[in-house]
């Protein structure tokens, strides 16, 4: 069986002959001190003795060479050049890198969502170039990541109302990005959204109270958080009101549907406060502001009331009595500071005060005149009867 040849014994064999015609060449043109190897490197060789010369001792004779020694340096020269080759293309794509890096713009920072009653508006931080526009673009969020729809383009603000534009139920992912001239910025997006779960809802509006006329109720009217108009058919907003004593840790609580309530059989003289909130689906709304309400019409009058009544009453003492020891002090100037009153005394009360004795009446002297009597004189005569009488007597009457 023939053995295959060794490739290796075989590159051996070919390059100690290439190194053996080139030793011969070298002897025939003279070359005793050195030679070339089978790289065309030079051979030093040592001056042989004349023993070696002649063949003494060698066992080989006169005519043994020496074998060069074979080095790699042709091998050498290519790996340099493709370390050179590599290294300019590494610092090719280095420059090709950084002039990227240079022309793209910044990308928007701090890309946030702000939903409040069911407004939804992306917002963020604008990028400091001069003429730089903005793009933002939203896809669902079960949809491939090409399927983008354009929401706001070529805008110079930073924020982007894109409440009409999607629906309160679908969950949306959204991103923006920056550009000036040709340049561009990378994409920013946004986690997930959905505006019926990560909405805030605000507090109710109009919160107004009013005593009723019976004098233990009170009316409650306000305005929801959001128009029913833009919600879905199917959708209720639900009020959830609370109110207790004002004082009292006790409170009570009332649900409704409607914006008008009426909190019965209260307390007249105390005061009630009120706060409501509002919930839609599983979003429940801030509290609105506290307000306060008597049930009566009459305000209530607290410890402080009181204090202003009493020193009030007390004031209005003192300077009734002033005016009233004024008054009396100065009645006479008063009198002749003021202009006579325009009456007229009646005729028969005018001729009494000129009277004599009406005139000296505060003297207590009124001197009484004898006044002349006018009358007649009148007889009665009376006849005698049978019987013994007394002599008739006439009198006299004066009348």
């Amino acid at each position: 069986m023939n053995k295959a040849p060794d490739p290796a014994a075989s590159g051996k064999s070919l390059r100690d002959g290439k190194c053996r015609t080139r030793s011969s060449e070298a002897r025939g043109a003279g070359l005793s001190a050195g030679s070339f190897g089978c790289d065309g490197a030079k051979i030093t060789q040592r001056p042989r003795s004349g023993h070696e010369a002649a063949g003494v001792g060698t066992g080989t004779g006169g005519n043994r060479e020496r074998k060069p020694k074979c080095h790699g340096g042709r091998s050498e020269l290519n790996m340099a050049t493709a370390c050179f080759s590599q290294a300019l293309l590494l610092i090719f794509f280095l420059l090709l890198l950084s002039a990227d890096v240079i022309s793209v713009l910044p990308a928007p920072a701090n890309v946030r969502i702000r939903s409040f009653n069911l407004q939804q508006i992306l917002q963020w931080d604008p990028v400091k170039v001069e003429d730089v526009t903005y793009r933002v673009e939203t896809k669902r969020y079960h949809e491939v990541d090409n399927d983008y729809t354009v929401r706001c383009e070529n805008t110079t603000q930073t924020e982007c109302d894109f409440t009409d534009l999607v629906p309160f139920t679908w969950r949306i992912v959204l991103r923006v990005r920056a550009a000036a001239g040709n340049l561009r910025s990378r994409w920013i997006e946004t986690p997930d959204f959905q505006a019926s779960i990560n909405t805030t809802l605000g507090p109710v509006k109009s919160l107004k109270l009013s005593p009723s006329k019976t004098g233990d109720a009170i009316s409650v009217h306000f305005e929801p958080p959001i128009s029913t108009e833009i919600l879905p058919y199917d959708s209720i907003i639900h009020f959830t009101l609370y109110y207790w004593k004002n004082g009292s840790g006790e409170e009570k609580e009332l649900s409704s549907t409607d914006t008008h309530m009426l909190l019965k059989d209260l307390d007249p003289l105390a005061v009630y406060c009120v706060e409501v909130t509002a919930s839609v689906w599983h979003l429940v709304g801030e509290p609105s502001e506290i307000v306060c309400e008597k049930p009566s019409a009459a305000p209530a009058l607290t410890a402080t009331g009181y204090i202003w009544l009493v020193v009030g009453l007390v004031c209005a003492c003192c300077v009734i009595s002033v005016c009233a020891l004024t008054i009396y002090k100065h009645h006479k100037m008063i009198k002749t500071l003021l202009p006579p009153p325009p009456l007229t005394i009646p005729y028969h009360v005018q001729r009494f005060l000129e009277d004599p004795c009406f005139q000296h009446f505060q003297d207590d002297y009124c001197e009484m005149q004898p006044i002349e009597e006018q009358h007649d004189d009148i007889s009665v005569v009376e006849r005698e009867s049978g019987f013994d009488r007394k002599d008739s007597c006439t009198e006299e009457c004066v009348i």
